[in-house]
């Protein structure tokens, strides 16, 4: 069923989008891919771009009616507030069965080429997994977005924005495995931060490669 929902993408983004791929030649095992967020099918670009199944961390798409049976039908991650404690420990176990689970550390979309806040999570799942972190960059233009309010999600009183590209050009790009060393003799909120911040560098770099191809991004 998996791949026969990742062929169908694959078949409409062939028909709509101007839709390409860089990088992507990973090793087997357990990975932490780790991405950007920027619009509101992220998701389906990344299950285009990856050759894995991928238990993504989902949030607000948890809370939808009748979506919660289908995330956990395909052994998604529940990231609603009522279930943040359990996340890390949760993508942690898939990794131990060496499987691959995917991030979205800002939360919720950013402006194409900018950068939000990274949460911590990732760091913590990388210091209970050791599992490899892999940046992905996504870049769309501004000028393809499309707003639909309707499909607006609210989470404990905040609005999270429908953002969508249904026709223009897509880029992904997926970075070289990362394996931060970690220290042991400093505050551990401390070095979670330190290694969040190396796995932003890192996209953020690769965002800058990507702007080439728009001329239209504004890069900050």
């Amino acid at each position: 069923m998996f791949r026969c929902a990742v062929g169908l993408i694959r078949a409409y983004m062939r028909r709509t989008l101007d839709f390409r791929i860089y990088g992507g030649h990973l090793a087997e095992g357990p990975k932490i891919y780790v991405s950007n967020h920027v619009t509101s099918l992220d998701a389906y670009w990344l299950l285009s771009a990856i050759p894995e199944f991928l238990h993504f961390v989902v949030g607000p798409p948890f809370g939808v009616r009748g979506m919660a049976g289908i995330f956990n039908a395909f052994e998604q991650i529940n990231a609603l507030p009522e279930h943040r404690k359990s996340v890390v420990h949760e993508a942690s176990r898939y990794l131990a069965q060496g499987e691959c689970v995917c991030i979205t550390p800002e939360g919720d979309v950013q402006p194409p080429f900018q950068l939000g806040h990274f949460y911590a999570g990732l760091a913590k799942t990388y210091r209970m997994s050791l599992a490899p972190i892999v940046p992905i960059a996504l870049a769309v233009s501004p000028k393809d977005i499309r707003r639909h309010p309707r499909w607006d999600m609210r989470v404990d009183g905040r609005t999270y924005e429908a953002r969508m590209v249904w026709r223009g050009k897509v880029r992904v790009m997926i970075g070289e495995a990362m394996s931060p060393e970690l220290c042991h003799d400093v505050d551990e909120a401390e070095d979670n931060r330190r290694v969040t911040e190396e796995v932003r560098t890192r996209i953020a770099a690769m965002l800058n490669k990507l702007a080439s191809e728009f001329d239209d991004c504004s890069l900050s």
